[in-house]
């Protein structure tokens, strides 16, 4: 029963859009909450789903009530079991929430479509290499406007050198990504193919 209640559960707003991974522990716990405002509803709501499609929403005091079905997961109780949800929604709260993206290969890669700073031409992701426009030797800093991805042996001639020094010129601007929605952080899982509609971009 403790690794169920580890499980993730996917978090969406009022409008059906990703928020975050909540545990199955907490999702349960905040389905059956009351909000401050509004006692009669509770903080979350169930999303019921089958085959792979979503159902309805469903209250906690219906939600106890569900039987169980073949491959549903569940927590026991002293009386009875519970069937776990895989995704619930948020009684009221309709905004999602942007974030600073962090410097990584993975943004960088994001903000260059995959393409080389200096050549523009598209670059293998496992062979993409970090450089430091400024080389670090100069003082240069791991920041969005001094660092780029680009091709390993173009890293490599280029070295402690300046870019002009070696014949390279920037196709490319360096500049920090946009705020992005904190959503986009969220990975779909094989195991909860009734998440993809809502993290897997159309």
């Amino acid at each position: 029963m403790s690794t169920v209640l580890n499980d993730k559960v996917l978090v969406l707003n009022r409008h059906f859009r990703a928020l975050s991974f909540t545990s199955v522990r907490k999702a349960l716990q905040r389905m059956a909450t009351p909000r401050k405002k509004n006692p009669s509803q509770k903080v979350l709501i169930a999303v019921e789903v089958e085959d792979e499609q979503v159902i309805r929403l469903v209250q906690w005091e219906e939600w106890i009530t569900l039987p169980i079905r073949e491959g549903d997961r569940y927590v026991s109780t002293a009386k009875t079991k519970v069937r776990v949800p895989t995704i619930v929604t948020t009684a009221e709260y309709d905004k999602v929430p942007e974030i600073e993206p962090r410097l990584s290969k993975e943004a960088l890669w994001r903000r260059q479509k995959g393409k080389d700073i200096y050549t523009n031409q598209p670059l293998k992701w496992s062979k993409a290499n970090v450089d430091h426009y400024i080389p670090r030797a100069k003082g240069g800093e791991t920041v969005w406007e001094n660092v780029g991805l680009t091709d390993p042996e173009i890293n490599t001639m280029k070295g402690d050198k300046y870019a002009h020094e070696v014949g390279l010129q920037l196709m490319q601007p360096l500049t920090k990504l946009k705020k992005m929605l904190l959503s986009m952080r969220l990975k779909p899982d094989p195991k909860y193919p009734e998440w993809d509609p809502y993290l897997i971009a159309k």
